[in-house]
Order: structure tokens, then sequence, then C-alpha cells
């Protein structure tokens, strides 16, 4: 109980990249919020996960949430939830849209990049997309303020930037991953295909350094 883990001084580019990009985002457009990891790692994932939504609700952005697997759709909508907290001025039935799961694996993100609306025309509650006021003027992938992976799996957020890249569509993309996946995700960040990432425990833990807000990650740290 009374040991004290090594705190980061140093904070690497990609998480302050990260911060720089969401303090950066529009208010008046949504970000989409992408999840696909499993069990095993949900506790690490929530972790990492709950600077950035937590920023994202600080800065009272929409969002609109999807998924390409059972495990990242049934606990996506809960890290939104933990995230705005109580005693909030957040709406969550007037700023987040849950556009459900995704099927298809590469094939169903290709038609989300081509055509978002199209291919998630129901949100998970049946509601017709097109009139949800949060998606008002979203036609592309291009009209969200930016994407945001949430993911242990490196092959799915590769399989993000393939889509993006092979569809010429300019969007801001973060990652959300566990520490296993960094290592793979950093060449993305290097090239400029992904615009910074948090990965893990110590990736949350200097995001809510780099704002002066400590949560869950700083808790458990050490």
């Amino acid at each position: 109980p009374s040991f004290q883990g090594v705190l980061p001084a140093l904070y690497s580019n990609e998480v302050v990249d990260a911060l720089a990009v969401v303090q950066s985002l529009p208010a008046d457009r949504p970000v989409l919020v992408t999840a696909h990891f499993e069990a095993g790692l949900a506790g690490e994932i929530k972790w990492a996960a709950q600077p950035v939504l937590k920023h994202l609700v600080l800065r009272n952005i929409p969002m609109a949430l999807t998924s390409t697997n059972v495990i990242g759709f049934a606990v996506l909508q809960d890290l939104v939830s933990q995230a705005v907290g109580e005693g909030s001025d957040y709406r969550i039935d007037r700023k987040v849209v849950d556009l459900g799961y995704l099927p298809g694996g590469t094939i169903g993100l290709g038609a989300l990049v081509n055509d978002p609306l199209a291919a998630l025309p129901f949100t998970s509650d049946i509601q017709p997309v097109g009139e949800v006021k949060v998606l008002k003027g979203v036609t592309s992938l291009a009209d969200f303020g930016a994407l945001i992976l949430i993911t242990d799996n490196p092959d799915y957020a590769r399989m993000w930037v393939e889509q993006i890249a092979w569809g010429d569509t300019p969007v801001s993309t973060l990652a959300v991953v566990s520490a296993q996946a960094a290592p793979m995700i950093q060449p993305y960040f290097y090239s400029g295909q992904v615009s910074g990432y948090v990965s893990g425990i110590s990736g949350a833990r200097s995001y809510e350094l780099l704002r002066a807000a400590p949560g869950a990650a700083s808790a458990r740290f050490s």
C-alpha cells in the first residue's frame, strides 16, 4: 500500500498531439467514436479512454457512437456515461447518438467511410439518422470533427487507416489503445495518418497531468 510509482516527467508527442486535437475541435461538429475491443482488456481500455472522453464532455462536443464488435457495442455507451458523471450540464440525450453495431469488417468500414449515413441508416433505438439533430449537416466522414478509435486491436486501427487513405477522406484520427497495441500504432502516428494516440494507463495518466485534471488513471497509476 505504501508503494509509489515513478510519475512521468516528460510527455510523449502522441499524447500531447492528441490533447491538442481535442482542444481545437469545433463545438458545433460531432466526433465519431468507434470501438472494437475484447472483454479481457475492457478495464485497461476504460482507464485509457476516460480522460479523452471527459475532455470531449468538458468541451461540450457532440458524439456519435458505433462499434464493430459486440463487446465494444455493450461497453461504449457506459464509457460515455461514466465520462459525463453526475451533475454535469452535458446532456447525453441531446449530445450523444448511438449508431449501434457496424457489421461487415473491412467492407463495413469501407461503406462507413464512403457514406456514413447509408452504412448506419438508423440509431440503436431505430430512429432515422437523417432526423437526428446531432448529425445535422453530416453527409460524409469529413463532416465529423474527428474520428476516435478505441481499441485493443492494432489490425482494427490499420483497417481504419487504410480505408480512410483509400477513400481520400480528410479527417483527424485519434486512437485510444491498450499498451500492447501502442507499438503497432506508432508508425501511423509518425506518418501523420493518426494525429495522436493515448495508450494504456500510462498514456491516460500523462493526458490527465497535461490537463491538470486527475482521474482514474492518476488514482491507479501507483
